[in-house]
């Protein structure tokens, strides 16, 4: 019995003495870093040979079910450790349990990067790293001291300068007639009566068509009254007009038309026979004659004047040209 009990203690210590290659893990130990392999062997009392507090390297745990290679520092079997699944190692990288880790870094939509990963700066972007610590740095160009005027043409511009926020331009900024809104935009110009537009280069030409020819004489009307206050109501003229009032009697009126819309000028000639017979000149409703509303006394027989109207701060006047 000694005999049979001797041999057996040989053959356990023979087998607990073997250098495994691998085990597949049973338990795991993250604080020691350490586990337990069962080695897919049997003992003498055919009980499963598991080998324990074997570390693990690195230091990333492995999973329960892992089979992991066993390694030796020496020639002693107690010298094992088991080499877990790695970055870049036999295991596929989705077998390994990462524990507060970044796994791998990508551009938007791009393939993830891992291992070695360096960043790179790009335009107006450095990086600097001191320790634990990396600065990424953007370059801000200067703001421009200039402005630039309105232009004929378009440019896109080269410069890298920035323009201010309340930066302004030189140039026409809206345009209209006195007293309507503003325009702004493609403003078109267009032309009226007696008004043509030309276009050449850069610049337009607004002419004046003239209207009518310019008459080559005068108009002439003769009045001759015979009766006390009556009147003549002269039309608005559309050439020179003289208007000559024959052998008035007393108290004669003219009315003149409407100042507006006149440009030819009115005469109004006193031609009595009765010396002393004035003639009265009398403006229309809202006109006065240099700033009198009322009624123009032309004076005795031979007595004459020549009115044109005139704009003047904004009130048609019929100005006198001519008085005698």
């Amino acid at each position: 019995m000694e005999l049979i009990k001797g041999v057996a203690e040989q053959s356990w210590h023979a087998r607990a003495d073997r250098r495994f290659a691998a085990g597949q893990v049973v338990s795991i130990d993250p604080i020691m870093h350490t586990c337990t392999l069962d080695v897919g062997a049997r003992d003498v009392q055919n009980l499963p040979i598991y080998l324990h507090d074997i570390p693990f390297s690195p230091q990333t745990p492995p999973s329960v079910g892992d089979v992991l290679t066993l390694s030796y520092a020496n020639s002693s079997p107690h010298s094992a450790a088991a080499s877990a699944g790695q970055l870049g190692g036999v295991n596929s990288q989705g077998s390994i349990s990462i524990v507060g880790a970044v796994t791998s870094i990508a551009a938007e939509a791009l393939p993830p990067l891992r291992g070695a990963v360096q960043l790179a700066g790009g335009n107006g972007v450095t990086f600097t790293q001191a320790s634990q610590v990396l600065t990424i740095n953007v370059a801000i160009p200067s703001a421009g001291g200039t402005v630039s005027p309105v232009s004929a043409t378009s440019l896109a511009g080269t410069l890298l300068a920035y323009a201010r926020e309340d930066h302004t331009h030189a140039g026409v900024h809206s345009i209209a007639v006195q007293g309507q809104t503003a325009l702004t935009g493609d403003v078109v110009m267009q032309a009226g009566s007696n008004v043509t537009l030309t276009q050449s280069s850069s610049g337009i030409v607004i002419a004046a068509n003239g209207g009518s020819a310019a008459p080559s004489s005068w108009v002439t009307i003769v009045w001759s009254p015979s009766t006390v206050g009556a009147a003549y109501t002269l039309l608005a003229p559309t050439q020179p007009t003289l208007l000559v009032v024959n052998a008035a009697p007393s108290g004669v009126l003219v009315n003149l038309p409407p100042a507006g819309g006149i440009t030819n000028p009115i005469a109004i000639k006193n031609y009595s026979s009765a010396t002393g017979n004035g003639l009265s000149i009398v403006p229309s409703t809202g006109d006065s004659i240099q700033g009198n509303t009322g009624t123009w006394n032309l004076g005795s027989a031979t007595g004459e004047m020549v009115l044109l109207p005139a704009d003047i701060a904004g009130q048609l006047v019929w100005m006198i040209l001519s008085l005698g």
